[in-house]
């Protein structure tokens, strides 16, 4: 046998045992890594719609993926806003000249163009229209937000091991005078198209490759030592202004970034290509890795590109390849309050409402107006200060007590809050003024939740330690967006929104206090927001009054003056001991006065007949 290249290459070189002889799921050694990704190494990832899953799947399997740009709050909504999508919110970076852009404007802030779009009031970034799903409210706070971004991606460039970047496009959009490209069409997300001024490109091979060069210069030249990975997204052009059909324009453009990937790679040992392309595009897949429109990549598409990426690297650098499966779901996660009440325990909450609620609450003379103070532990500081504020003439004031542990057993059922079972009914009985079961708006004018097991503390001190960061921003829409999920998850909250919507009676909320400054422990999900100011304090109660008025609840904030170091509630209006949770009586005696001032009793002749609702049985949670 006559030798030759060929003679001496494995079976992976040859169509016929690498692919015609071999099942296509089973179809592997299709990258061979340059440079190992360990789980020690900082991972930024950027780029088109595709760079997304890349960077779900470096943290799924406990890789330290970089987020230059955090922000508080549950992943859902800070995804919707942009945040925790790619390693600073830029939103999709699509061409090679956008990539060079963003890398330019960070390093020289200044040489950013201050060019923004407005639409009825809003504004909106012409380099990231769609991060801000309704715009921001202003100049000034689109102004800080870019300058935040500009900031996170010079640290995650001077920061990076391995930067891994998804080629998106090679059409584009840029402005006729200046040259800078727009993230996407003016006039599309947001903006006005001006054919005077917006005109079309359609980048060339040569076009790509000097703008990435470019680009990974620029990274090159504040972190030396920065690994490449490059990947061409998969999924094809949504339209193109190029006036080809759109399936030869998708061919087009995704074959010079190939081109344009490949000649990268083997120019540079410190730069290398993994082929997601190939393997959602590739005929020997026969299409199956798309969905029913054949562009968007079903999720077990990505889960094969994933599970090929790890296995060949773990292959190449001696690891033995583990499929990785998904977290099944489990029980519902307990919300921070839930957990807060199980760490507090149900002793301490009898005991706090047991000390309290010895004694029945007295009454104005005359009766115009019946208020309820429905709540947990923490209503117990406003019994204890019940006798040092006057209760207004005219009004009749009941307690309506439940240990915070308990809440998990009540739901809004048929217009009114009731027990679901005998152990909650007992103590709902138990610590309300007339021994009854069950509560119902019909019966009274206003009704105050208190404390009712929603904390703010969880998301409040992770918003202010933010807002104290000098290099980071979040928008009004933002925070209103956290603010509200924070509220409107809670099932307690879910009662108090069903009662106002019956409009039998006034409804008011007083959130859990903050903890006592220099007692027991120290909020668990953040770090202690010391550098909180009281304007930014203010902001977030703010946020939330808005959210509960149009909820059609009447917010009852912490007053100000009891709050010290920007976060903690003053020592003195703490019980004594060390109970840095609940309050005393003359914190209650300051939430007493606050919801008097708001209940002017009304004349018994204008008092209007309340026809009482019943409305349909909720599950505890279930509100849409």
């Amino acid at each position: 046998m006559r030798k030759n290249p060929y003679t001496e290459l494995g079976p992976e070189a040859f169509w016929r045992s690498a692919v015609a002889e071999t099942e296509a799921m089973a179809i592997r050694g299709l990258w061979q890594p340059k440079f190992d990704i360990d789980r020690r190494l900082r991972i930024v990832t950027a780029g088109s719609c595709f760079a997304q899953h890349i960077s779900r799947a470096f943290v799924d399997r406990g890789y330290n993926w970089l987020n230059a740009e955090p922000a508080p709050g549950p992943e859902d909504v800070a995804r919707a806003f942009g945040y925790g999508v790619f390693s600073f919110r830029t939103g999709n970076i699509y061409t090679a000249r956008m990539l060079l852009q963003w890398f330019r404007w960070a390093q020289s802030p200044e040489s950013c163009p201050d060019l923004f779009w407005t639409e009825k009031g809003r504004v909106f970034d012409p380099f990231r229209p769609a991060i801000e799903p309704d715009g921001f409210a202003s100049l000034a706070e689109a102004r800080a937000s870019r300058r935040a971004t500009l900031k996170a991606i010079d640290q995650a460039m001077r920061r990076a091991h391995v930067f891994v970047f998804t080629m998106g496009l090679t059409e584009c959009w840029r402005d006729a005078e200046t040259d800078v490209e727009f993230a996407m069409c003016p006039g599309t997300a947001a903006g006005r198209f001006d054919p005077a001024r917006h005109k079309f490109c359609n980048m060339t091979y040569p076009d790509v490759l000097r703008d990435m060069s470019r680009a990974l210069g620029l990274l090159r030249r504040v972190n030396r030592k920065v690994r490449v990975l490059l990947t061409v997204s998969p999924v094809p052009l949504t339209a193109t202004a190029s006036g080809q059909h759109v399936l030869n324009a998708t061919s087009q453009s995704k074959s010079v970034l190939r081109a344009v990937a490949g000649a990268l790679t083997a120019a540079d040992e410190a730069t290398d290509y993994f082929p997601s392309y190939e393997i959602i595009t590739h005929p020997v897949f026969g299409g199956r890795f798309y969905g029913e429109n054949r562009r968007s990549v079903r999720p077990e598409g990505v889960a094969h590109v994933m599970e090929n990426f790890f296995h060949d690297l773990d292959t190449a650098f001696g690891r033995t390849p583990a499929r990785h499966e998904p977290p099944k779901a489990g029980p519902m996660a307990k919300s921070p309050d839930e957990e807060a009440d199980e760490a507090e325990g149900d002793i301490r909450c009898e005991e706090e409402m047991l000390a309290a609620f010895g004694a029945r609450a007295t009454a104005g003379a005359g009766r115009l107006m019946r208020i309820a103070l429905f709540g947990d532990s923490h209503l117990a500081a406003l019994k204890a200060g019940f006798n040092a504020v006057p209760v207004p003439k005219g009004a009749e004031v009941e307690f309506w007590g439940t240990p915070g542990n308990r809440f998990r057993h009540i739901e809004w059922r048929d217009g009114r809050i009731e027990p679901l079972d005998d152990a909650a009914a007992n103590a709902f009985a138990r610590f309300n003024g007339q021994g009854r079961r069950w509560l119902d708006p019909a019966d009274f004018d206003a009704v105050a939740f208190v404390g009712v097991r929603i904390r703010a503390w969880p998301v409040f001190g992770e918003i202010l330690n933010h807002l104290a960061h000098p290099d980071r921003h979040l928008s009004d829409a933002f925070l209103r967006a956290v603010l509200a999920d924070h509220l409107r998850r809670h099932t307690t909250y879910q009662m108090a929104q069903d009662m106002a919507d019956t409009g039998q009676a006034r409804v008011l909320l007083n959130l859990v206090s903050f903890d006592t400054a220099g007692k027991a422990r120290a909020p668990r999900s953040h770090a202690t927001a010391r550098a909180a100011s009281p304007a930014d304090l203010a902001l977030l109660w703010d946020h939330v009054a808005a959210i509960m008025a149009d909820d059609g609840i009447e917010c009852l904030a912490q007053p100000a003056d009891t709050v010290v170091d920007g976060y903690y509630t003053d020592p003195r209006f703490g019980v004594e001991g060390t109970d840095a949770i609940h309050k005393n009586a003359e914190y209650g005696a300051r939430i007493l006065s606050e919801i008097y001032t708001r209940l002017k009793p009304v004349s018994a002749k204008a008092k209007p007949e309340k026809a009482r609702r019943a409305k349909t049985t909720k599950a505890a949670g279930a509100r849409g």
